[in-house]
């Protein structure tokens, strides 16, 4: 390029005026560029591709090949970084979150502030203890004597039985199967003033407890050591009306648990009215328990609607008046419930 800014083939320069500083002519008579020649034929191979030679003064100051590269790399670097820090704190967001979760889950409470308060406190049985229920049941059982005095005079005569008179069978009266626990088993669970021990992982064989046999007033802690009976049983419940019941009756009263005084647990061996007998041909040795035995005996017959004889209403009226004696030991408290249980479903056959 010459100095009017038009390209020349080194040819058509003067001969002593090159358009280029530093250009000289060769002994052949060629323009040769400063340093040996490089810069001429850089320039004839621009010339020959047209185009624009860079002088050495027009190249701009750039950075080294690789600048770009690192200024991304350290940029890449850092977006990563960043990244890293907010995945890292919203996984340590969901960790509190989570474990804030599974605290209230296991505490019972609600997110809802409100839901936290409590009225008052609840009666709540099981943390009640022993004693406590014993001084509530002695508060009750003080009422039953004259409650069973009036429900005495209001029981019905028995039942004429139908001719020919139905047989009793004692297997219309067996409590079904439980499972592994038989229905005195399952008493002893539910009678029991501690935790049954089992003598066995399946919780199958009841080992040890505590319970009171009222009639001997002994603590009873081995299971062996206790019998589970009915306190009027199958047979004379049988001759009392049960023999008109249908059998679901009478599978509901050998399983009638909810009220105390349909099972009773008593020493084994001990001679507890060993046939099974009524009012009139057995009662306990024991004069102070006479109150308590009779006490349970009308409640029972009450709560099945059974009939009573003549025979067994007079001793059991006797047995009653002995409630008021300085000696009695008046109703049994464990055989007393706290709220008196919903009457049982009877129903009698209709054949």
């Amino acid at each position: 390029m010459d100095n009017a800014g038009c390209w020349r083939a080194p040819e058509e320069w003067p001969e002593d005026d090159p358009p280029l500083p530093g250009w000289r002519r060769d002994a052949s008579g060629r323009w040769s560029a400063p340093n040996d020649g490089t810069a001429a034929q850089s320039s004839e191979t621009r010339w020959d591709r047209h185009e624009p030679a860079t002088t050495s003064t027009a190249v701009a100051v750039v950075d080294p090949p690789d600048a770009g590269t690192s200024r991304r790399s350290r940029q890449a670097r850092a977006d990563r970084r960043a990244m890293f820090l907010v995945a890292g704190a919203i996984g340590a967001a969901l960790l509190l979150l989570a474990g804030a979760l599974i605290l209230i889950t296991q505490a019972g409470a609600s997110p809802d502030p409100d839901a936290t308060e409590v009225a008052g406190p609840s009666v709540i049985y099981a943390a009640e203890t022993e004693a406590d229920f014993l001084a509530l049941r002695e508060e009750a059982a003080a009422k039953r004597p004259e409650q069973a005095t009036a429900r005495l005079a209001a029981l019905q005569p028995i039942p004429d039985v139908p001719d020919p008179a139905p047989l009793f069978d004692a297997a219309e009266w067996s409590a079904p199967d439980t499972g592994c626990l038989s229905q005195s088993e399952l008493v002893l669970l539910e009678r029991s003033a501690i935790d049954v021990q089992f003598a066995d992982t399946l919780d199958c064989v009841p080992a040890s407890g505590s319970w009171t046999d009222p009639y001997l007033g002994r603590t009873i802690r081995r299971t062996i050591d206790a019998e589970v009976v009915l306190h009027i049983s199958a047979e004379l419940v049988w001759a009392s009306g049960g023999f008109a019941w249908t059998p679901e009756t009478r599978t509901a009263y050998v399983t009638d648990t909810a009220h105390p005084a349909v099972y009773q647990v008593v020493s084994a061996g001990a001679g507890h009215n060993p046939r099974a007998q009524g009012p009139a041909a057995w009662r306990p040795a024991n004069e102070s328990t006479w109150c308590a035995y009779a006490v349970d005996w009308v409640d029972v017959l009450h709560r099945w609607n059974l009939g009573v004889s003549d025979a067994d209403r007079a001793a059991l009226g006797e047995m009653l008046g002995s409630c008021d004696s300085p000696t009695s030991n008046g109703a049994n408290p464990r055989t007393t419930s706290l709220q008196e249980p919903a009457p049982p479903a009877i129903a009698l056959r209709t054949e």
